[in-house]
């Protein structure tokens, strides 16, 4: 039996990581990370934090992994969180478990005295959110959100198109499978959290958005939820973000149609796969978005 829910509003969003900006800088020292979560996220981390350890004129070494499962990956040793954060080694953590963890965290991490890298959503609470910028501003240490999305060659293209042509309407619908923790709104959040970045992605376009609609549309199977946003020159933005548990490859379809009647698909890539000597090479991860967080 489906249920549906519908909502309207009308709010600016202006997605959390561009609201607050670190206030600090990292010191030259050499940093000790720590990985916190080991799913596809954390274990990519894991390879590059590995395989390099400088960038920028910062030098880190990879002291270990937390995990709520036994796990053994060579070369990096197991560690408990309350040993992460009692350690004077740990200077850095690289948080990739399920957003309704992060909060809890971060948090300890901050009041422990560490620099954090967080996969989006930082939290599932934008005055949390709020708290957590602060507390970190406070203490003269750098929280970092990271949405890889915002830092591909595909959103670079769409904003180049986006200066020689005008938006007349934009389509978005990202799917994917249950992954155990996504299609539970308390450890994953609600659909248009733990998909943020679709949010993120059209404020780094159009700037502020107005939300005028929405749905959320729930079966045993699956969900599918829509939300409804005009930009300033009041043009349609529809997102849609599906999860099922039938097995199926993440994919993501973007349409923009501009008004002169042409339309802009941008191509978006699955995951890549593994190439001869890529364990040696630096990750997109580690390109794009440590190495980001490192500079700051």
């Amino acid at each position: 039996m489906a249920t549906s829910l519908n909502f309207t509003c009308t709010i600016s969003t202006v997605p959390t990581l561009y609201l607050f900006k670190p206030h600090s800088k990292m010191s030259e020292q050499r940093h000790g990370v720590v990985v916190v979560g080991v799913g596809r996220a954390g274990s990519g981390r894991i390879r590059d934090l590995n395989n390099f350890n400088s960038h920028a004129g910062l030098n880190w070494s990879l002291k270990g992994f937390v995990s709520r499962r036994q796990l053994e990956i060579e070369g990096v040793k197991q560690i408990t969180l309350e040993e992460c954060l009692s350690s004077d080694e740990v200077t850095m953590l690289v948080i990739c478990t399920e957003p309704g963890h992060h909060e809890k965290v971060i948090r300890q991490a901050l009041d422990c005295g560490k620099h954090v890298l967080v996969e989006f959503p930082l939290t599932l609470s934008t005055q949390t959110t709020k708290e957590l910028y602060d507390l970190a501003a406070q203490k003269s240490l750098v929280l970092h959100e990271e949405d890889i999305a915002l830092l591909l060659p595909s959103l670079t293209e769409t904003k180049n198109q986006l200066e020689s042509h005008k938006i007349q309407n934009v389509d978005i619908c990202l799917t994917g499978n249950y992954n155990g923790w996504i299609e539970e709104i308390d450890r994953g959040g609600a659909p248009f959290s733990s998909s943020i970045s679709l949010l993120q992605e059209m404020y780094e376009l159009f700037g502020d958005l107005e939300v005028i609609g929405g749905q959320l549309q729930l079966t045993e199977e699956d969900y599918m939820a829509t939300a409804n946003l005009l930009t300033k020159d009041k043009k349609p933005i529809t997102l849609k973000t599906g999860r099922s548990k039938v097995p199926v490859a993440r994919k993501k379809v973007s349409k923009f149609t501009f008004e002169d009647g042409t339309v802009y698909e941008p191509y978006n890539p699955g995951p890549p796969k593994p190439q001869p000597g890529a364990e040696k090479r630096a990750g997109l991860m580690m390109i794009r978005t440590s190495f980001h967080f490192v500079e700051k």
